[in-house]
C-alpha cells in the first residue's frame, strides 16, 4: 500500500517485508494477524479509493468543474485521508504494545529507510503535496507550444508574481510537515496529537487546492479554446492520466 495517501508510515508493509529481520514469537504473530484480518482490507481499499479520487479530482479540474464543486470533491478526499491516517496511527499503537523495545527500534529504522526520511526530500514529493494539475509549470515548460500573445503573457506574469511564491512555499511546507508527521508517528506521539498535526496539514492542502483551482480559472479565461485544449493535453500527459 502506498504511503502517500495519508503521509503516515505503513508499518504493516514493513513488518511483512522484513519478517526475517523482525522475528515475532507465536503470540506476537497472532496479534499482528488478528489486526491484519480486521483492518488490512479497509486500509488497502481506502488507499486505493484516495488515489482514484485524486485522479478524478485532477480530471475534474481539467474538465472545468467550478471552484465550489472542486472543493467539495477535495473535502471528500480529505475525510478519507484522515480516516486512513487514524487507522495507521492505531496500527502503530498496537505494534508499540506488542513488540519488544528492540523490535520496535528495528521497525523504525527500517521504516525510515523505506520512506527516505534520512535523505533530502526528493522533488517528486512536491507533486505528492497536491494531486491537482500544476498548470503554470506546464505553461512554463511548454512555452514554445502554447504561444501566448503579449496581453496573455502579461496576465500570466502578473499571476506568477502574486501567487507563485505562496504556492511553492505551501507545497514545500506540506512535504516538510508530512515528514514531521511520519517522524512523530515513529517517535510515539499519541493519537490525539498526531491527528492535530494531520489536520494542520489538511488546512495547508486545502489552501493549495483552492489556489490551484483559481489559477485554472485564470488560464481558462485568458487562453483561447485551442490553447486550453493544448494545455490540458500536455497536462494529462505529464500526470499520466491517460
Amino acid at each position: 500500500m502506498d504511503s502517500r495517501p495519508s503521509g503516515s508510515p505503513n508499518y504493516m508493509a514493513i513488518m511483512k517485508k522484513e519478517a526475517g529481520t523482525i522475528k515475532l514469537n507465536d503470540q506476537q504473530e497472532a496479534k499482528v494477524d488478528e489486526w491484519r484480518q480486521e483492518h488490512h482490507t479497509k486500509a488497502t481499499e481506502l488507499a486505493a479509493d484516495i488515489v482514484a479520487a485524486e485522479h478524478t479530482l485532477a480530471e475534474a479540474s481539467m474538465d472545468g468543474t467550478n471552484l465550489e464543486n472542486m472543493m467539495k470533491k477535495f473535502d471528500e478526499i480529505a475525510v478519507m485521508r484522515r480516516t486512513l491516517a487514524e487507522l495507521k496511527t492505531k496500527c502503530r499503537d498496537l505494534l508499540q504494545t506488542i513488540l519488544t523495545s528492540e523490535q520496535w527500534t528495528q521497525l523504525v529504522t527500517l521504516q525510515k529507510s523505506a520512506m527516505g526520511l534520512n535523505q533530502q526530500a526528493n522533488m517528486k514529493n512536491m507533486m505528492h503535496a497536491h494531486p491537482m494539475p500544476n498548470y503554470m509549470a506546464i505553461m512554463k515548460k511548454e512555452a514554445g507550444t502554447i504561444k501566448l500573445n503579449d496581453q496573455q503573457e502579461a496576465k500570466v506574469d502578473e499571476w506568477r508574481q502574486e501567487h507563485h511564491t505562496k504556492a511553492t512555499e505551501l507545497a514545500a511546507d506540506i512535504v516538510a510537515a508530512e515528514h514531521t508527521l511520519a517522524e512523530a508517528s515513529m517517535d510515539g506521539t499519541n493519537l490525539e496529537n498526531m491527528m492535530k498535526k494531520f489536520d494542520e496539514i489538511a488546512v495547508m492542502r486545502r489552501t493549495l487546492a483552492e489556489l490551484k483551482t483559481k489559477c485554472r480559472d485564470l488560464l481558462q479565461n485568458i487562453l483561447t479554446s485551442e490553447q486550453w485544449t493544448q494545455l490540458v493535453t500536455l497536462q494529462k500527459s505529464a500526470m499520466r492520466l491517460n
